[in-house]
């Protein structure tokens, strides 16, 4: 059995993310998205994608001719990101920043924050501070999308233990406990991987996600400046009992 390296979150996942299809949500989700902000009668050419991970979405927009640019605290998953770009000739922008505090340079008309990424953000001063950071960003009357897994959600995943992915080099394990108390989902990712050159080796990170009550979530919206436009099931249908939801997501828009 090899011994563990016990890393940063998304330091040894950010290798075997996308063989191991984690990052085909965003890349699915991305055109949905695009064509739910038609329907909303939103125009414009340029994004801002918060916690952007290994690019899919920024590249896609990237790909549709908009000015797109992806921010992560994990240099690891960027990587994957920027040679993506470089491969299809994309002018996608990636840079290394926690989105609690980046600093953006110009006004987009897209600002979005998808896969639960907010869900890691471990108090509600900081995710006011995410959405401070998305209302400067937004030009007027644009658009900020973004997902959450619910209280219940996160809940949901209580003593849990799964296969993410296994083929012939690749075993990502999955293992959850849930604090009712302190809203907290604690997932460790064990990943194992396998070359003929140093054999079997395995890593281990512990990501750890908070549950926010919506209620409370629209309340930090207003205090940063922005205003809920929509609140949806992941299928985009509008939701009538939000406690009845795992997945939300939410378009906000600023305020005056």
């Amino acid at each position: 059995m090899p011994g563990i390296n016990r890393v940063e979150p998304y330091s040894a996942l950010a290798d075997v993310y996308q063989a191991a299809g984690m990052a085909d949500y965003s890349a699915g989700l991305a055109p949905r998205l695009l064509n739910l902000a038609f329907e909303m009668e939103w125009t414009g050419r340029s994004l801002l994608d918060l916690a952007c991970g290994t690019g899919e979405l920024a590249c896609w927009f990237s790909g549709q001719g908009f000015r797109a640019t992806g921010v992560d605290l994990s240099p690891a998953m960027l990587r994957p990101a920027t040679a993506k770009a470089q491969e299809d000739g994309l002018s996608a922008d990636f840079e290394v920043a926690d989105i609690r505090a980046y600093k953006p340079d110009s006004h987009v008309e897209l600002v979005t924050c998808v896969g639960g990424s907010l869900n890691y953000i471990p108090k509600l001063s900081d995710l006011e501070a995410v959405f401070r950071l998305a209302r400067a960003s937004l030009a007027k009357d644009k658009l900020f999308a973004f997902d959450l897994f619910t209280i219940r959600g996160l809940a949901h995943y209580q003593n849990t233990e799964r296969v993410v992915f296994d083929n012939s080099d690749i075993l990502i394990l999955e293992q959850n406990a849930f604090n009712y108390e302190s809203l907290l989902l604690t997932r460790r990712f064990t990943i194992l991987r396998y070359s003929e050159r140093s054999g079997w080796q395995r890593a281990e990170e512990v990501h750890v996600l908070r549950g926010y009550p919506l209620q409370a979530i629209v309340s930090t919206l207003l205090k940063a400046g922005l205003k809920v436009v929509r609140t949806m099931s992941m299928d985009f249908a509008p939701i009538e009992s939000q406690q009845d939801e795992n997945h939300v997501f939410i378009v906000a828009s600023p305020e005056g």
